[in-house]
């Protein structure tokens, strides 16, 4: 699953929780630097956005069995 930080003016961070919770891979896509997700998630991937479709295709590669 690809969940970017910032859904409608809010942090995605629980639905994030219940991803984790569920064993759910995903990435994030998000235009925050990675501190503002690696302080809560250290093992998520950030894919910082504005970001190239190869890019986004590694990551995810990088996450998915």
């Amino acid at each position: 699953m690809i969940l970017d930080v910032n859904l409608g003016g809010q942090f995605a961070f629980p639905v994030a929780d219940a991803l984790t919770a569920r064993h759910i891979p995903f990435i994030f896509a998000s235009g925050y630097e990675d501190d503002v997700v690696k302080g809560r998630y250290p093992d998520v991937v950030n894919c910082a956005k504005p970001f190239v479709a190869r890019q986004l295709l590694h990551s995810l590669e990088n996450v998915l069995p």
